[in-house]
């Protein structure tokens, strides 16, 4: 009796060993696989930059100025969209390819981008003579001229009676030396030259005229020219002739039909832009005599930005410091250990 008590006590022994308990394995989340997208860019000039704008899945949205690969990018669809750009006179066009595009994983999406010049319409960009006026005896002209796209160039002059140097029509050439005869009438002759343009394209032809001055025997010509003022700035340009009276013109210009006489040029300030200009003018007062060009010069110049600084700021800029000037707080004085005692 006392073995079999014995036995079943240890049976509840609690430091036997249980059952071991199971442990679930630790798994990690599944990695995201990622995609490409290529962005293929033609068509502009080395060194400009494109305007592209991707927008991705969710929203986000980056640029590129040029070719890119653009990886570890999340599948999904991504919007490319391109800005057109200018370089110098000429603006490009984008065309999108391939957009939207869609991403997949482990896999490459390309998009195309191409520009291309935008066509400008065909236009006579220069025509211009080296003089705007000739003494009464006439002289040499050269014209020049320019019209991007132009097969040929038709010149033309009314009155054209006595001029040397007219090329034939259709021609290829862009500058033309032109000898005028002498003006035998006693008033200033005007001289019309007509160019005409013929497209290369077989666009519509294009016509520009330019006007030049012939002095007349009993007349004189004043001949005012006008720079430095920005494009659309109207010169503040006087002429005040022998009799007093006062005109005042747009720009430069041939006054022809003038008496024989002195001419006062006076420049007045203006404003463009915010700035003021200021002319000076180098030939006046001008003695226009009969039969010649009398040649008057009229240059604008922005006038220098003052800039005034205060006292302070005047300091400073001397290199004496920001608190020079700053009053002083009263020193405290200072401890002095007690005299020994002996």
């Amino acid at each position: 009796m006392l073995l079999l008590g014995m036995v079943a006590c240890g049976g509840d022994n609690p430091s036997s060993a249980g059952p071991t308990p199971v442990t679930p394995p630790v798994t990690s989340p599944p990695s995201v696989q990622t995609g490409t997208l290529q962005l293929d860019v033609t068509g502009l000039p080395a060194g400009v930059p494109a305007a592209l704008h991707v927008t991705a899945p969710d929203g986000q949205i980056s640029a590129a100025t040029g070719p890119t690969t653009l990886t570890q990018q999340v599948p999904g669809t991504y919007k490319v969209t391109a800005d057109d750009v200018t370089a110098g006179d000429v603006s490009y066009h984008a065309t999108v390819e391939g957009s939207p595009a869609h991403v997949e994983s482990s896999q490459t999406a390309t998009v195309q981008v191409r520009y291309a010049p935008v066509p400008v319409a065909f236009r006579i960009t220069t025509f211009s003579a080296d003089r705007a006026a000739l003494p009464s005896e006439g002289g040499r002209l050269v014209l020049s001229w320019a019209a991007p796209g132009a097969r040929d160039f038709t010149l033309t002059a009314t009155p054209s009676s006595g001029l040397v140097g007219l090329p034939e029509p259709h021609t290829g050439a862009q500058t033309a030396t032109i000898e005028v005869p002498a003006n035998p009438g006693t008033d200033s002759l005007t001289i019309v030259f007509r160019l005409t343009a013929h497209s290369a394209a077989g666009e519509s032809d294009v016509t520009q005229e330019l006007t030049v001055q012939v002095a007349g025997r009993s007349t004189g010509t004043l001949d005012v020219s006008v720079t430095g003022l920005p494009t659309g700035t109207a010169p503040g340009v006087t002429v005040t002739d022998p009799s007093g009276e006062l005109h005042r013109i747009i720009g430069s210009t041939s006054l022809p039909n003038l008496q024989p006489g002195a001419y006062t040029v006076a420049a007045e300030p203006v404003t463009a832009g915010g700035l003021f200009y200021d002319g000076q003018v180098v030939g006046s007062p001008a003695v226009v005599e009969a039969g010649s060009v009398t040649q008057v010069g009229v240059t604008y110049g922005a006038r220098p930005v003052r800039v005034t600084l205060s006292r302070d700021a005047a300091l400073m800029g001397r290199g004496r410091p920001w608190w020079a000037g700053a009053a002083r707080l009263p020193s405290r004085p200072r401890w002095r250990a007690p005299p020994a005692t002996p």
